[in-house]
C-alpha cells in the first residue's frame, strides 16, 4: 500500500509524498519518467521521499538520516534516473538519488540508438542554460555496475563533470558523469544545431536517427 500523496500529482505534492512503487514511473518511452525531488530506493524495492536538512537528508517516511559520505556521486540526466531501471539494475540494494540543478550544460540527443531501439542522450556544454536533473549516490561496487551498463569507456566515457552542480539547500558538489563518445554516441545535429532534449521531442529524433549501431 502507498502512503501519503502520490509524487507528481501537483506542485504542492512534490515534496510531500512519502512512499511509492518504482512502477509508478514507467521506463518507456526513453528516458523514462522520474520521481520528483530527492528520493531513496530501498533494498525492498520501494521509493521513499527525502527531505534536505542542514546536515544532509532525512527519509520522509521513517525519519532516518541518509548518509552519502561513503558514496560516489554520479550526475544523471537520462534513463539512469528512472526508478524502474535502477530497481532492476540494483535489485535488493540501497540507492540514493538527489535532485540537482546544473548550469551551463544540457542533455542532448545522440545520433545513435541502444540495442532496444531507443534513441539515447548525452550531455553537452550549453552556456546560459539551467536544467534540473539529479545525482545518483552509489557505492564503489554499484559504480562498477554503472560502468558496465553505460558501456564505459566505449559508448559512454565516465569522467569528472566540468559544470556547476548544486543540490538542495545550496550544497555544491563535483560529481562524475557519463558522456557519449564521438564514435558510438555522437551528438545529433539538426540544421547545424545541437538537438537539445529540452527543444526537440523524442518523436522528432526517432524519425531522424538511423538504426542502432
Amino acid at each position: 500500500r502507498d502512503h501519503g500523496l502520490r509524487p507528481g500529482m501537483d506542485g504542492s505534492a512534490r515534496n510531500s509524498w512519502l512512499e511509492c512503487d518504482p512502477a509508478d514511473y514507467p521506463e518507456s518511452p526513453y528516458p523514462g519518467s522520474r520521481a520528483p525531488g530527492s528520493w531513496l530506493l530501498t533494498p525492498e524495492g520501494r521509493l521513499h521521499g527525502l527531505d534536505a536538512v542542514d546536515h544532509g537528508w532525512v527519509d520522509r517516511l521513517t525519519g532516518e538520516e541518509v548518509n552519502i559520505a561513503a558514496r560516489q556521486l554520479v550526475l544523471g540526466y537520462g534513463s539512469n534516473l528512472n526508478p524502474v531501471k535502477l530497481a532492476g539494475k540494483f535489485h535488493g540494494e540501497r540507492v540514493i538519488v538527489l535532485e540537482a540543478v546544473i548550469t551551463g550544460w544540457a542533455a542532448a540527443w545522440c545520433d545513435a540508438r541502444r540495442l532496444s531501439g531507443d534513441v539515447v542522450a548525452t550531455i553537452v556544454e550549453a552556456p546560459g542554460i539551467t536544467e534540473v536533473h539529479a545525482v545518483v549516490a552509489v557505492t564503489g561496487q554499484q559504480l562498477k555496475k554503472m560502468d558496465a551498463w553505460e558501456g564505459h569507456p566505449n559508448f559512454y566515457e565516465r569522467r569528472q563533470f566540468a559544470g556547476n552542480v548544486e543540490l538542495e539547500r545550496g550544497y555544491v558538489v563535483e560529481p562524475l558523469v557519463y558522456v557519449g563518445t564521438e564514435r558510438r554516441r555522437p551528438v545529433l545535429q539538426i540544421d547545424g544545431k545541437v538537438a537539445l532534449c529540452r527543444n526537440v521531442p523524442y518523436g522528432a529524433v526517432d524519425m531522424i536517427v538511423r538504426k542502432a549501431r
